[in-house]
């Protein structure tokens, strides 16, 4: 069987945030770092593998631009050695140096700090005007470590979603209070020019609607392609559904899948999955989400079809069990084709699992792993439980899954428990929308 993730996964992404900065601390001419001719040959992007397939394919077409500024206080430098930046979002490769000007890890002593009370980065227009300055603690800025080097990564979209109004140029200010236990004062003022970038960054207007038998309501709104990446908007009443992207040939360039439904079949591809600062935004029909691919080459054409719609779908699953003695004697239920065996049960902190074995009934493709699945003990008290699923295989068109189920804030076992499963995916084909992007050259 093959190993999977149908749960959610936990990212931990800590960022730094702020306002800052004084262009006395600049060691060559913005103007200059601007203007410099940017060599794919010597990209730090490239030759760091630094971001997703999108960043790398943009600096592969000679998108990034090189830097060469540096601020040093208490025996510290800090340095931006690159930017890379398109209307979806910024890119800057930066790092810290000892006094021997060997690189450090001392940035991330104190990127864990509860406050981010060393750390602050402000992205501002050319007139000074702030375009963005949160708050502690805020998740924006996406940060890691790139062999010597960092990468801050940080979206535009959410500011300007027309292209047109964003600026031909950006600054982004990096103000830092301390590297490891020594305080100083690093302040970096970082010029971004977006001209080329706006320039090769096309928005084709799509506004075409369809309902489908089940009455999923689904408006894909528009497609944009950038630099680094191609930028689908669509706006649906139904927040799981499947496409994908063929060029005129019907090779598949991009898909996107439901998250919950990652399955040995799941037809996702291309997807840029560290975009995600703007997953979804209310709208009157639902919601609008925001899908992003790499390697969508607009020159072999492109079409959208529709590849399935998923609802949620309740298993009216119950049952009763003894967890102390479910190892030796395993208990199978089985309700509108969807049948678990739940065989072991073992013990941590505050926590219990039970091991299950099941097979879902057909067409259902995911399980959630959260708020669908609860365990109630004999007095009636009610636990939430997460649904780990760590293996999966599709066998004549059914899932067969096993996993446990952890069940959270119980402190000793109940003499009996009932478990009851109230939600899962269904996936459903009866769909025809098919929509032209784009004709090819």
């Amino acid at each position: 069987m093959k190993k999977m993730a149908l749960c959610v996964a936990a990212l931990a992404v800590v960022v730094s945030t702020g306002i800052l900065v004084s262009p006395s601390f600049f060691t060559s001419s913005p103007a200059a770092v601007v203007n410099a001719a940017p060599s794919v040959n010597t990209s730090l992007f490239v030759s760091q593998k630094a971001g997703d397939p999108g960043i790398l394919q943009a600096a592969q077409n000679g998108f990034a631009q090189p830097l060469d500024l540096k601020v040093t206080d208490q025996g510290f430098t800090l340095e931006a050695k690159e930017v890379l930046a398109d209307p979806l979002r910024i890119s800057i490769i930066a790092g810290v140096k000892d006094k021997d000007g060997k690189a450090t890890d001392v940035y991330w002593d104190n990127f864990h700090s509860p406050t981010h009370e060393y750390q602050e980065i402000t992205i501002k227009d050319k007139a000074g005007k702030v375009l963005h300055s949160s708050s502690p603690n805020q998740v924006s800025w996406k940060t890691n470590q790139i062999g010597d080097y960092i990468l801050f990564e940080h979206e535009l979209r959410s500011y300007f979603d027309d292209g047109n109004k964003l600026p031909d140029e950006l600054v982004v200010e990096f103000y830092m209070k301390k590297m490891g236990s020594t305080k100083g004062n690093w302040q970096l003022s970082v010029p971004v020019n977006l001209k080329k970038a706006k320039a090769a960054t096309k928005t084709v207007a799509v506004n075409q609607s369809y309902t489908s038998p089940k009455g999923f309501q689904f408006d894909l709104r528009e497609i944009t392609f950038a630099p680094s990446g191609t930028e689908v908007v669509i706006d649906s009443n139904n927040k799981d559904f499947s496409y994908q992207l063929v060029n005129e040939k019907g090779v598949v360039l991009g898909a996107w899948d439901s998250a919950v439904a990652i399955h040995d079949e799941s037809i996702q591809k291309n997807v840029i999955n560290t975009m995600k600062w703007r997953e979804s935004a209310p709208v009157e029909k639902g919601l609008r989400q925001f899908h992003y691919f790499h390697d969508l080459k607009e020159s072999n054409g492109l079409t959208f079809k529709l590849h399935a719609v998923y609802t949620e779908e309740e298993p009216g699953f119950s049952v009763k069990l003894d967890p102390a003695s479910v190892g030796a004697k395993p208990v199978t239920a089985e309700k509108n084709g969807t049948r678990f065996t739940f065989h072991k049960e073992g013990s941590g902190e505050d926590r219990h699992n039970i091991e299950f074995e099941g097979t879902l009934a057909e067409g259902v493709v995911g399980i959630f792993p959260f708020d669908t699945w609860y365990v109630t003990d004999e007095k009636g008290k009610k636990y939430s439980t997460v649904c780990h699923v760590e293996e999966s295989a599709n066998q004549n068109g059914r899932m067969k899954v096993s996993g446990y189920l952890e069940i959270e804030e119980m402190k000793s076992l109940p003499k009996q428990m009932t478990i009851t499963f109230d939600s899962m995916l269904k996936e459903h084909r009866d769909v025809s929308f098919a929509v032209p992007l784009l004709t090819g050259k």
